[in-house]
C-alpha cells in the first residue's frame, strides 16, 4: 500500500482520498472558490462522517450537492489519495429503501416521517402521515 501525497495533479473529482483528520471521503469539486484564495478540493464525505461544515454550498455558492454536514473544503495539500488497494472497505449498495427514505427525507418535514419494522424487510420502511 503506498499514497501518493506530494503529488497534488493526482486530487481529481472522484478520487477517494483521505483528510489530514482521517475523515475519508470522495473529491466532488476541484478548483477556485470565492472564499479561499488558491484551488480548493470540495469533498463529499463518506456516510460514516456527519460532522461536515457544508453540503457543498458556501454563502448560496453551489459548487456540488451533497447531503447537510456532509461536505467539507480543503487545500488540495491536506488531502492524501487513496489507491484503490487502500480504499476502506465498500459499503454495501443502497438497498430501494435507503433510496427511497433519502428522497422523502429530503422532501419532507421530520414530523411527517415516521418508520416501522417489517418482518419482510431488512431496514425500516418509511410512511408518510396525511397533511
Amino acid at each position: 500500500m503506498s499514497t501518493r501525497q506530494q503529488d497534488l495533479s493526482n486530487v481529481v473529482v472522484d478520487s477517494r482520498v483521505t483528510l489530514t483528520d482521517g475523515r475519508t471521503g470522495v473529491v466532488k469539486f476541484v478548483g477556485p472558490v470565492h472564499f479561499r484564495p488558491g484551488v480548493i478540493a470540495g469533498i463529499l464525505l463518506d456516510p460514516k462522517h456527519t460532522d461536515g461544515t457544508s453540503d457543498g454550498s458556501v454563502n448560496g455558492w453551489r459548487y456540488f450537492e451533497a447531503p447537510p454536514n456532509r461536505a467539507v473544503f480543503v487545500k488540495r495539500a491536506e488531502l492524501i489519495v487513496l489507491e484503490d488497494d487502500e480504499s476502506p472497505e465498500p459499503s454495501p449498495p443502497p438497498t430501494r429503501n435507503m433510496m427511497i427514505r433519502e428522497v422523502v427525507e429530503e422532501s419532507y418535514p421530520e414530523e411527517y416521517i415516521t418508520t416501522r419494522e417489517t418482518r419482510y424487510s431488512p431496514s425500516p420502511e418509511i410512511e408518510l402521515s396525511r397533511f
